[in-house]
């Protein structure tokens, strides 16, 4: 079997906060990658900041979820708490990753390409020096 696991990358200097538009005074949590799906936990993860009104949810890069996330987003008033970012170059997003506090990755068991993947987004959040909170798929 052969996994295409990313390698660190050298990102130099931990860019401030401010400089990224990120508040100095919430927990920010992480949702990355080029495949923000439909069953790759998005969705509870944008309602999930419904209880959570002192963090901050930053989901960035793209997907087929994204109109959905968007949706769900402005139905339920979660603009001061979840930032839909989109795709952005690796060592852009990675400034945004090594500045949350937690990296989610909560892919669904609903079919066997989630239930035996190994997304890159886990490694990218063990290289930025953040925990990571995942589903058993993942």
């Amino acid at each position: 079997m052969v996994r295409n696991i990313p390698v660190p990358v050298d990102l130099g200097s931990l860019v401030p906060r401010a400089s990224l538009g990120l508040p100095e005074d919430r927990f920010i949590l992480i949702l990355q990658g080029a495949g923000i799906n439909v069953e790759r936990g998005g969705e509870e993860a944008v309602l999930a900041m419904k209880e959570l009104p002192g963090c901050l949810l930053l989901i960035i890069g793209g997907g087929d979820a994204w109109p959905v996330l968007q949706r769900l987003v402005k139905e339920n008033g979660l603009e001061d708490r979840v930032r839909l970012i989109g795709r952005l170059p690796f060592v852009e997003m990675m400034r945004y990753t090594r500045n949350a506090d937690l990296g989610l990755t909560l892919d669904k068991d609903t079919n066997l390409n989630y239930r035996f993947s190994l997304p890159n987004k886990l490694f990218d959040y063990l290289h930025a020096g953040i925990p990571v909170l995942a589903t058993r798929s993942a």
